[in-house]
């Protein structure tokens, strides 16, 4: 039996949606949690087994959006796509099922029950459409328990692992192929060899499918964990980006502000060296004219010490002038 579709006129989140286009191989559904991916798995299984009492405390998944309560499913078998139609009756009503088959006729139980390989609910949802609540049930198991018990699970009457019932199996067939005797039984016994050998070879492929989805599993649990972890590595970055560029904003508000503060030095200084070549100008210009006097009234020539001595006072006292203003206007 594969799936090929379904329509979903009310359950849960959806209202009147489906896909009747789904092509061999595996098909992959992707979504955010509470995107409805559990909620479509649940529609598939009440589809094919029923819808469950209402006096049960299980999730009806009743529909949130309106529309009738259930859908139908598009499954194809041997002789075609058959469409399985079920609907949850409220109190006092009949539940409608309805099965009808690749040529048009109606069908029955017997025909979902041949789809379904004679597979039940609990095998069924144990092996073939397991979710998160029968994972949680293997998390303290080891790989091959976990293996032997999705085997076994659901398997009515099973007691004992997978593996051990594998070799019982291949037991029984050894000692049937070694009995030499000729009884009237021996074609039931080789129809039960092939029996036998077609339940063995059930079980391995059952086992193989279940490792390769523990791999696609765990395969997934990586990808979620690197995620994960890539989410937090890009927000620390972006936190450093951030501190990086109110610390370069900084810088720059210093740096201006230095820059001012430069300027108006610069600016003090220059006027600071103006007024004290000013001051050094008016002063030897006084001492030119007091030596002038000086030569006027005396009749001698005035010696060099002297006129070194006037050029030094008069050099101190330009130079105080000009200490006096800068001091008198710092940066």
């Amino acid at each position: 039996m594969k799936l090929r579709g379904w329509h979903i006129d009310g359950f849960g989140i959806f209202r009147d949606v489906g896909v009747d286009d789904i092509a061999d191989g595996v098909t992959v559904f992707l979504g955010p949690n509470e995107s409805g991916k559990t909620t479509l798995l649940e529609f598939l299984r009440r589809m094919l087994f029923g819808f469950p009492d209402r006096r049960k405390r299980v999730n009806l998944y009743e529909p949130l959006r309106g529309g009738r309560h259930g859908g139908r499913v598009f499954v194809e078998g041997d002789e075609g796509v058959y469409t399985i139609e079920r609907y949850s009756g409220h109190a006092g009503a009949r539940r409608a099922f309805r099965i009808t088959r690749p040529d048009g006729g109606e069908g029955g139980e017997e025909d979902l029950s041949r789809l379904l390989g004679g597979v039940d609910e609990k095998l069924f949802c144990n092996i073939f459409a397991f979710g998160l609540a029968e994972l949680t049930r293997l998390d303290t198991l080891a790989g091959q328990e976990i293996r032997e018990r999705i085997t076994s699970a659901g398997i009515s009457g099973a007691g004992a692992p997978a593996a051990e019932a594998l070799k019982e199996l291949q037991a029984m067939q050894v000692s049937i192929l070694r009995s030499g005797r000729r009884t009237p039984s021996q074609s039931s016994l080789m129809r039960r060899d092939d029996s036998i050998n077609g339940v063995v070879e059930c079980l391995k492929e059952t086992i193989r499918q279940r490792e390769e989805a523990e791999g696609l599993a765990r395969r997934y649990r990586e990808l979620l964990e690197a995620e994960s972890e890539i989410s937090e590595r890009i927000e620390s970055l972006e936190r450093q980006i951030e501190k990086a560029r109110l610390r370069a904003e900084a810088a720059d508000r210093a740096t201006s502000l230095a820059l001012r503060r430069l300027s108006g030095a610069l600016g003090d200084f220059e006027a600071a060296v103006d007024k004290a070549l000013y001051a050094c100008t008016k002063a030897l210009q006084q001492q030119e004219d007091a030596e002038r006097e000086i030569e006027a009234y005396s009749p001698r020539p005035i010696p060099r010490w002297v006129q070194a001595a006037c050029w030094a006072l008069a050099l101190a006292l330009a130079v105080t002038s000009a200490l006096k203003f800068t001091h008198g206007n710092p940066g």
